[in-house]
């Protein structure tokens, strides 16, 4: 019996002790709503007009747009709106300086009155006179306010009830934000993970009460900033799962991306806070390629390019950084240059595969001469055409089958006069050039081939 008692005394103090302590975390009165674009943050705050005016801090006033406040509520007209910069002073208060006497180092204790705060000049009560002192010399009988503060005040053209909430909006800038991504790559599986990352670039700390994030620019959303719905489902204390979040973009006739946290927080000054948006699975198609732009007599060697393709089949996807991952290793990181729609795709190169390799092998297998004459200036032409045979080999070290591209554009010979491709054992040939594609299954090769005949003509 005892022990049940002690119990809920514990527990009913513990819960009290953390009520006052979330209290203390997340005052009320700072407490505000704000929906961050790419180029500007909208912050609300709603507040009875019993506790106006609402005071910033000068660091806080410098990254609002003043010309930006407004009044949101349709139902009350303005008589005037006013910003005043006040600062509480500290001339004619008492204060306490050290005063350094004869004996070295030791320093007594003096009343004075503070006549010039700007100068610490100083009036010594029991002498009347006056000296300056530097700042480290001062002791203060009450908490200093040291910095400006600027009061926002409304008038009204009536009374308001004492419970009737005051909305007020502006634009602020030193919070934004911008999409980060992981893909890791599984073929038609590959799973896309997308975060938000908030940045508070202030000098100060951000206590939020709810949190929307959009993309684009604010000029975008004048139209349908009053249509978009609100996606409630994240929860802030399961951050290891992911809110079945559907973003949409801000296109004629539909709407814009949004993501929104309903939850108090508060984001620390200079401090980026993560939060995940989506965990999806997405068609990534990848490929490697080898495409020629020009030809070299000698034999060749190198590691083929990895392309992929992303395709967005449902999802909007806002311009961000993309850490790709392929079997736990990080392949490289790139950035969505621009925004993807739906049904839109996306092409990346990551870079050489260490994993795939190629060979090329330039054998001459013929040589004709033939004369000809130009007419034209009475000279007489032999002409050489020396035909090559191009061997290839294509290895696959990996520990699956991957798709291959090899290309030849047709403009590769463009430095040769009179070159031309004759045949291939495999894939499809035009005036454009050669371009063949296979499948090669894990840990095997892929062997190819074609000719090429070179004109070479001299006169004599």
């Amino acid at each position: 019996m005892h022990s049940t008692f002690n119990f809920l005394v514990f527990f009913i103090s513990a819960y009290l002790l953390a009520t006052v302590h979330l209290e203390k975390i997340f005052d009320k009165s700072k407490l505000v709503q704000v929906k961050i674009f790419s180029n500007v943050a909208e912050v609300q705050r709603s507040l009875k007009s019993t506790e106006l005016p609402l005071s910033f801090s000068e660091d806080e006033w410098n990254d609002i747009r003043s010309s930006t406040i407004t009044l949101l509520n349709n139902n009350i007209n303005i008589k005037s709106q006013t910003t005043v910069k006040s600062k509480q002073s500290i001339n004619n208060q008492l204060v306490y300086v050290r005063k350094p006497t004869s004996v070295g180092g030791a320093y007594e204790m003096v009343t004075c009155r503070m006549v010039d705060e700007t100068k610490n000049l100083v009036q010594q009560l029991n002498t009347g006179r006056y000296y300056i002192v530097s700042n480290e010399q001062i002791e203060y009988v009450d908490i200093p306010l040291i910095k400006n503060q600027y009061l926002l005040d409304f008038t009204f053209d009536k009374e308001l009830p004492l419970d009737e909430l005051v909305h007020i909006s502006y634009l602020r800038s030193n919070l934004s934000w911008r999409s980060r991504y992981n893909l890791q790559l599984n073929g038609s599986q590959s799973v896309l993970t997308s975060y938000g990352d908030i940045h508070n670039n202030a000098s100060y700390n951000i206590e939020i009460n709810k949190l929307t994030l959009l993309t684009g620019s604010i000029s975008m959303y004048t139209e349908c900033l009053d249509r978009y719905k609100l996606y409630d489902d994240f929860n802030r204390h399961s951050l290891a799962t992911y809110a079945d979040v559907k973003p949409l973009v801000c296109l004629p006739n539909t709407k814009p991306f949004v993501f929104t946290i309903n939850e108090p927080f508060i984001i620390e000054s200079k401090a980026h806070f993560l939060v995940p948006i989506s965990h999806t699975y997405v068609d990534v198609q990848c490929y490697n390629s080898l495409k020629k732009d020009r030809f070299s007599f000698v034999t060749n060697r190198g590691n083929m390019e990895r392309s992929c393709k992303l395709l967005s089949k449902f999802n909007y996807l806002p311009k961000g950084n993309l850490v790709i991952r392929e079997n736990e290793k990080i392949l490289g990181e790139l950035m969505f240059s621009g925004d993807i729609h739906p049904n839109d795709s996306y092409n990346f190169v990551l870079g050489m595969d260490p994993d795939v390799t190629y060979e090329e092998e330039i054998i001459p297998i013929g040589v004709a001469t033939v004369n000809k004459s130009n007419t034209d200036s009475y000279m007489s032409y032999k002409n050489r055409k020396t035909i090559y045979q191009v061997n290839g080999k294509i290895r696959n070290f990996k520990n699956f089958e991957i798709n291959v591209e090899y290309i030849i554009n047709g403009d590769m010979f463009s430095g040769y006069s009179g070159m031309k491709i004759l045949k291939t054992d495999t894939g499809h040939i035009d005036l454009s050039g050669i371009s063949m594609k296979f499948v090669i299954p894990a840990e095997q090769e892929k062997e190819f081939s074609y000719t090429i005949q070179n004109d070479y003509g001299y006169g004599y």
